[in-house]
């Protein structure tokens, strides 16, 4: 889609104020999970994640997610990770 400044910065603003869409639980990113992310990306266009307090972990859940899904990371604030499809 558009890759201007203010669209990303759309997207950020949206991502802000979006309640958190998915929990990574104790068996952090399974298939399962995918798939409901995949399922919101699909309805929303975008997806808010409570990830691992671990920041090597949480690392590693955003790249896996990015990975499996082909999704733009919109923004990374602690705990929390937003991606879109909208934005390639």
């Amino acid at each position: 889609m558009n890759k201007s400044a203010p669209f990303r910065r759309y997207l950020k603003t949206i991502a802000k104020t979006r309640a958190v869409d998915l929990r990574v639980g104790k068996r952090g990113v399974t298939n399962n999970f995918i798939v409901e992310v995949r399922r919101v990306l699909n309805r929303d266009g975008m997806v808010k994640l409570s990830l691992s307090s671990d920041k090597e972990i949480r690392s590693e859940q955003v790249d896996l997610v990015r990975n499996e899904l082909h999704v733009t990371l919109v923004s990374s604030v602690g705990r929390t990770a937003s991606f879109t499809s909208q934005y390639d």
